[in-house]
């Protein structure tokens, strides 16, 4: 039902001016755990989504003609719902998933014959795990490195002047005597700040 209402906009010098019109649709309402249909359509910027674990629901046709996605990642705490046609079958696109039960589902549901299902996360959501190159230790004002990597070590001020600079092997400790303040210590391309 359409309803008018008159706006009155006060114009600074003193003016009146009335305009008549339509009340705005109310938005659509949405359960917060489900990913409505169509919800995504064709969309050319998304490349890669991972699913909120909170979702229950994918509805159908929710990436539907999205031609340059190319990963959907299902969290291992999410328990889907997927509905038909819920994740297109493209070239290029892959879906990770939490187990190979769920591969297993999926694949006997939407027959893929383009669309690739990994179990597990993509590499580029693990972590990548860099080994430490040096522990720190400190007594007062007394900071030990133990080094874990051979390289070149040096210590700057929190302003980043160089103070000291040394060459160092692995499994080597080093002990420096410092005021107290903020300091930056760089082996190879780590670089960590510390406080005396």
């Amino acid at each position: 039902m359409k309803k008018s209402f008159p706006l009155f906009l006060t114009i600074l010098l003193g003016g009146c001016l009335v305009m008549t019109g339509q009340e705005p649709p109310q938005p659509k309402k949405y359960a917060a755990n489900v990913l409505p249909r169509e919800a995504f359509k064709g969309s050319r910027q998304l490349r890669k989504i991972t699913l909120p674990e909170s979702l229950r629901e994918v509805e159908s046709r929710v990436f539907l003609d999205c031609k340059n996605l190319e990963q959907i990642v299902i969290p291992s705490q999410t328990t889907n719902q997927f509905n038909l046609e819920a994740f297109p079958d493209q070239k290029g696109l892959y879906l990770y998933v939490p187990s190979e039960a769920t591969k297993m589902a999926l694949m006997e549901m939407f027959h893929f014959t383009q669309t690739k299902i990994v179990v597990g996360a993509p590499q580029s959501l693990k972590g990548v795990t860099t080994p430490t190159p040096f522990t720190i230790a400190t007594t007062g004002n007394a900071l030990t490195i133990t080094t874990h990597q051979s390289g070149d070590l040096r210590l700057y001020s929190a302003s980043g002047e160089l103070l000291w600079q040394t060459p160092v092997n692995t499994q080597s400790s080093y002990t420096r005597e410092l005021p107290s303040g903020v300091y930056l210590l760089q082996l190879n391309d780590q670089i960590q700040a510390l406080t005396l």
